[in-house]
């Protein structure tokens, strides 16, 4: 990328483009615009300032009016750059074909960002931006893992590293860097070593409580041996197995021998008993029981006949009733209905009277059969007047006829159901002591007929049983009660017992013996695990060394690539050429003392910031810039600017933006002065 111009609009008062070329010088004096240059180039490419910061109202501190503008434009012709103005309160920024930049140019626009590094975030810079060499490839790489070894290998640590070898190789892919690579194996093989040194303490802890136990081989020597405990064990049970089967025939006699005693017990039972006298005895009681049932059942059919005839009495009267009632109900109900006719004939009478307006004061003589109450006259008050309707005398006696009668009728009907209920309570009262006696009768027979049935069934039972003795009889003379030692049972339990407590003991031994067995095999197998975790462990320290060695190495050859061109640049110039040593930026003094950059006086140290840019930049042939070239005195400026012209001769650069406050002397041709003028 070369630039073609620098456009400032309002950048520090500064508003002239300049055209460059491969080598420019921009000069003249102070306060005459000289960096306001190098500012726009900073904020069109990086659109922050090293000294302001990034934000718009920080770079905003650079505008001589209400806006400003910093482009420049690429040898392509594309123009690109920043325009900020003021709005308000606050800055806008508007990106003009923004693009994108590597790292070696920002530091070129912005040296702190390496400088103010660490020196091992330095070497990371570095190796981002120059790379790895060439050389160191993949296969390379991995052949220098493969020759790592340990002092004491074993079978397990070779698989271990073949599979470390093929996590490795897996880190490498067609997309990914060598540098990536390299930094994600050492992340990689780090976080391996960790997780095997939790791992370890855990397995040593364990093995360091096994190995505490010294009591397991003592006591695997007391003990006897497991073969001669599974041949006690196994004749004891198989004598164990004799006993259980003796111990069972003589239970199976003893239960034999007892059902046969009982059932000899239950047939003695049944032949010793009096079956004649017992079906004798029965049959008196048999016919005690049904002559209380005879009585208590004519005591009922008694009592059935009273109820039936009282209920047939007071079926009569409620019949009766029914009638008279129905009788009186019809009357009072012809009754209203008469009124009720009675009425609608006065109100329409009366509807008459009012439709058709008599004159005030006059009387009206109307043909009506009812009337509407006790004065005989119907009122209304319209107008202030008064109208009367007068009606006959016969309506009026039939009406009051009429309301007598249903008033006697009314309350004959309330009477007849007063003694129909007064009748129908006396009958149920009269006929309580009847049904409570019913019901007591038949509870008496059918306890009696319940006393009978048993009876009979025991009878029955008794006549069976006295056909059957002769029978038992015989059965009870076959029975044979078979032998039974009880001492010999109890002694066999008892030698069963103590056997069962032997083969017990023996089988807890041997699984103690076993036990310590295992603890014994636990002790041995956590003790490998330890030789082979150290092995793993000392493979993997070896890795990682193997990881930092090759980084010095690749971090040497890097340096050395950004060192070359870096001392293009000030050869001639500083006493001796760069040098990095033991992680540390200098040069050495001709005494061979190292001095390191930090302790350089301002020419040298301004001088090593250019060299050092140049050298990241010169990677990919890039842009470089020296601010304040009046650091230097005219012979080491002249010879600076030969250098420089050199470096763009051989491609190590490609474009020069130099700033001084004069003219230097001996300019080498090709350089084009850019002279500004106070602002």
């Amino acid at each position: 990328m070369k630039i073609k111009s620098i456009n400032p609009e309002n950048v520090k008062g500064n508003t002239s483009p300049v055209s460059l070329s491969e080598m420019n010088l921009i000069v003249g004096d102070n306060f005459s615009g000289k960096t306001a240059y190098l500012d726009t180039l900073r904020l069109a490419i990086l659109g922050r300032h090293p000294l302001l910061g990034a934000t718009n109202k920080e770079l905003f501190g650079l505008c001589s009016g209400v806006q400003m503008g910093a482009t420049c434009t690429l040898d392509d012709g594309t123009e690109t750059g920043r325009t900020y103005r003021m709005e308000k309160k606050s800055v806008k920024c508007e990106e003009i074909n923004p693009i994108d930049i590597d790292v070696a140019t920002e530091i070129m626009l912005d040296p702190s960002l390496f400088f103010n590094k660490s020196d091992n975030e330095k070497l990371n810079t570095i190796l981002t931006i120059i790379g790895f060499s060439e050389d160191w490839t993949k296969e390379k790489i991995i052949a220098e893992f493969k020759r790592v070894r340990i002092a004491e290998p074993s079978e397990e640590t070779e698989k271990e590293l073949a599979r470390y070898i093929e996590n490795i190789d897996g880190h490498f892919g067609e997309d990914i860097s060598v540098s990536l690579a390299m930094a994600n194996v050492e992340e990689y093989l780090k976080q391996e070593q960790k997780d095997s040194r939790a791992y370890q303490k855990r397995m040593l802890q364990t093995a360091q409580g096994l190995s505490d136990m010294k009591f397991v081989e003592e006591e695997m020597e007391r003990l006897p041996n497991i073969e001669i405990l599974n041949q006690d064990i196994k004749e004891m049970s198989e004598k164990r197995d004799e006993l259980r089967d003796k111990i069972s025939r003589h239970e199976q006699t003893k239960e034999m021998r007892d059902k046969a005693m009982a059932e000899k017990d239950r047939l003695s039972s049944m032949t010793d008993r009096d079956y004649d006298a017992e079906i004798k005895n029965a049959e008196q009681e048999l016919a005690g029981i049904t002559t209380k049932i005879n009585e208590a059942q004519a005591a009922l059919d008694k009592a059935e006949s009273e109820l039936k005839d009282a209920n047939e009495k007071h079926e009569s009267y409620y019949h009766a009733f029914c009638d008279e009632e129905e009788k009186l109900k019809d009357s009072v109900e012809t009754m209203s209905f008469r009124l009720m006719q009675m009425r609608e004939e006065a109100e329409g009478s009366w509807k008459k009277i009012t439709d058709e307006q008599p004159e005030p004061e006059s009387r009206v003589q109307v043909e009506c059969t009812a009337q509407f109450d006790e004065n005989s006259v119907f009122k209304i008050e319209m107008d202030n007047l008064r109208w009367k309707l007068i009606e006959s005398e016969q309506a009026k006696l039939e009406y009051k006829g009429l309301i007598d009668k249903h008033r006697e009728k009314s309350d004959q009907l309330h009477f007849l159901r007063t003694q129909w209920a007064s009748q129908n309570s006396k009958h149920e009262s009269e006929t309580l002591p009847i049904r409570t006696r019913r019901d007591s009768m038949i509870a008496d027979v059918n306890y009696l007929k319940t006393q009978e049935a048993a009876k009979i069934n025991t009878i029955q039972s008794a006549k069976e049983m006295l056909g059957m003795v002769e029978s038992h009889r015989k059965q009870l003379a076959s029975i044979s009660i078979p032998e039974y030692d009880g001492e010999t049972h109890t002694r066999l339990v008892e030698e069963l017992n103590g056997l069962a407590a032997q083969i017990e003991g023996k089988k807890s031994t041997r699984a103690k013996l076993e036990g310590l067995k295992q603890d014994h095999k636990r002790i041995e197998q956590a003790e490998n695990e330890k030789r082979v975790f150290d092995g793993t462990l000392e493979l993997l320290k070896g890795l990682i060394q193997k990881v930092k060695d090759m980084k010095e190495q690749i971090v040497d050859d890097s340096i050395q690539r950004v060192l070359k061109p870096a001392n293009e640049l000030i050869d001639g110039i500083m006493g001796s050429p760069l040098v990095y040593e033991e992680g540390r930026l200098g040069r050495t003094s001709k005494s061979g003392k190292f001095i390191n950059y930090k302790t350089f006086s301002g020419s040298e140290l301004a001088m090593t910031f250019c060299a050092i840019t140049i050298g990241l930049a010169a990677k990919n042939k890039k842009l470089a810039i020296m601010d304040e070239l009046s650091y230097f005195d005219d012979q080491r400026k002249a010879q600076l600017l030969k250098n420089i012209q050199g470096m763009i001769e051989r491609g190590t650069i490609e474009q020069f933006i130099g700033v001084d406050v004069r003219v230097p002397e001996n300019i080498p041709e090709g350089f084009k002065l850019i002279k500004t003028q106070e602002q």
